[in-house]
């Protein structure tokens, strides 16, 4: 399950075949839509973990720094 899924309850691309999702990441080099109830913070972290160069991807402990800026009150 990745964070887009985790929100929105949905697969990142839909219905689409794998092969349609295969063309827009590879080829397109696209990234799924922001879901709605998504906020621009959290798909701001997604679009930072899935860079198509890796030398840019933001690091595996900031990304859990920045998770942790996501929790509510009460959350353990």
């Amino acid at each position: 399950m990745c964070i887009i899924e985790a929100v929105s309850g949905k697969f990142p691309w839909g219905t689409l075949p794998d092969i349609a999702v295969r063309y827009h990441v590879l080829e397109q080099k696209r990234t799924p839509l922001r879901p709605e109830n998504c906020s621009k913070a959290a798909y701001s972290l997604v679009e930072r973990m899935c860079r198509f160069d890796p030398s840019k991807r933001i690091g595996m402990n900031a990304v859990v720094d920045e998770l942790k800026g996501f929790r509510t009150p009460g959350d353990s």
